[in-house]
């Protein structure tokens, strides 16, 4: 599409130095699009009042239900020593809450019960930055032909929108089970 910045592939011969400055070149690209996916995933769960971690404590979603709600209150004071009253989740605040949810994580990692929560995190990151890439490309074919090729925008827009679907529905995945094998846990 932009054959003036194809300058490592423009050289006639291949060597070993133009493959490491290509791979370099491509993993500062690829850092690059995945900070515009932390973007896009902080509009995304923005627009979604916060991510299904979240939905917990604001008493939204299908996360747990209320006998899972009323024993992950008891497990914050006996396995997390949060010595705040708590009648309601929502009444936790967001700073605290993330401080808890991450104390969830190490938790499961101490006890080597992560293989599927890490592998949820997994798809959630790839399906951000696939979503990330594909709008980037989108962007990147209309400001090239303008709307000569505004069906492929448009299917790349709507791969985009696929991927975010995929990126939500793993992160529900991850919360569940995050919280699951919380409420799993055995006291000390």
């Amino acid at each position: 599409m932009y054959p003036d910045l194809g300058i490592i592939s423009a050289n006639s011969t291949f060597t070993i130095g133009t493959l490491g400055l290509f791979t370099v070149l491509s993993f500062a690209v690829g850092n690059l699009v995945q900070a515009f996916g932390n973007f896009l995933a902080l509009v995304w769960w923005f627009c979604w009042r916060g991510n299904p971690s979240d939905w917990i404590r604001q008493n939204r979603g299908n996360i747990l239900h209320s006998g899972q709600r009323d024993l992950f209150k008891k497990k914050l004071k006996s396995a997390l020593h949060y010595n705040k009253t708590v009648n309601e989740l929502n009444e936790i605040n967001k700073k605290d809450w993330a401080t808890i949810t991450r104390q969830i994580l190490i938790i499961a990692k101490r006890n080597k019960e992560t293989k599927r929560i890490d592998m949820f995190l997994t798809n959630y990151g790839l399906y951000r930055g696939l979503a990330a890439s594909l709008v980037v490309l989108a962007a990147s074919v209309f400001l090239k032909y303008q709307t000569l090729y505004l069906w492929v925008v448009g299917l790349l827009l709507l791969a985009a929108i696929l991927s975010l679907y995929r990126m939500h529905r793993f992160s529900e995945h991850y919360a569940k089970e995050l919280f699951m094998e919380f409420l799993e846990q055995k006291e000390d």
